[in-house]
């Protein structure tokens, strides 16, 4: 008999394993991190990824029937939700070997573009401020080069403090590529790479007057409501799909209009990924 993916599922993960003589191969789904997105239920060649709709909420399921392992899922989720291992080390045959392509680096920051404040002084004691031309106290809230605009922005907490409370640092783990961060420097020194490029249209004459399910799920808290308006309150998204999903009205309409990664010639498993992605709707 041949051994069966096996399915195991907690809380806070699910896990699907094929346990062989020796070797183990083994699907994780962090629900933690899961935002419950469309990618992976339309990237798997297998149909095995379900995401379900609740009142409130999304539930996501993988069927072990179907599943073969084979790494297209874990390869795509944006935050890194799927991982998919090998005797415990991750498996990126795929990846390696020019199966499916690398996908840029999510952020990446310059700190030597980012201005420093200045140095502290003994409290109470003013500092003649070259950029105001005044004096000023010593408080680095006050400080025009005490810049954490990308901080206050990210709403993903993809960009933190480091350990000195002065400096900022990105999380790229967190971070869904929504390049909200951009439109608040001034400095060029944060660079985001998006993983699609499409549009997000929201028809919002079919929005009950009381829902705020898309508002509420959305990842990047890029969705708002203006009166009987409800639209994108930011230029770009991360084109995940969630707001997508949960309504159940109809209003939301999402077109990926490319998926953006290293170029090259890769695996037919990458060209049916993209088919599958691009255009959908």
């Amino acid at each position: 008999m041949f051994p069966q993916v096996k399915k195991r599922e907690r809380a806070d993960c699910l896990e699907l394993t094929l346990q062989m003589y020796l070797d183990r191969v083994q699907l994780r789904l962090d629900k933690q991190a899961c935002i419950k997105c469309d990618i992976c239920s339309l990237v798997c060649p297998r149909q095995a990824v379900t995401i379900i709709p609740g009142e409130t909420g999304l539930e996501i399921d993988i069927d072990p029937r179907r599943c073969v392992l084979c790494e297209v899922c874990a390869h795509f989720c944006p935050l890194g939700a799927l991982t998919l291992t090998y005797n415990g080390q991750t498996k990126a045959i795929l990846t390696e070997h020019q199966g499916l392509a690398p996908f840029l680096p999510k952020i990446q920051m310059d700190k030597s573009k980012c201005p420093e404040a200045c140095p502290p002084l003994p409290e109470g004691e003013l500092h003649w401020c070259r950029q105001q031309l005044q004096l000023v106290a010593n408080s680095l809230e006050e400080c025009p080069k005490h810049c954490h605009k990308c901080l206050e922005a990210c709403p993903r907490q993809a960009i933190v403090l480091d350990e000195t409370g002065l400096q900022t640092l990105p999380q790229p783990d967190l971070c869904l590529r929504c390049t909200q961060c951009l439109g608040v420097c001034r400095y060029e020194s944060i660079e985001v790479n998006p993983q699609f490029s499409g549009e997000v249209i929201i028809d919002y004459r079919k929005c009950p007057p009381d829902c705020v399910k898309c508002m509420d799920l959305c990842p990047v808290k890029a969705i708002k409501r203006e009166g009987e308006r409800v639209f994108l309150k930011v230029e770009r998204c991360s084109y995940c799909g969630v707001c997508r999903n949960i309504c159940d009205e109809g209003a939301i309409t999402l077109i990926r209009r490319e998926v953006i990664a290293m170029p090259g010639k890769f695996s037919q498993a990458w060209v049916e990924a993209l088919t599958k992605l691009v255009g959908n709707d």
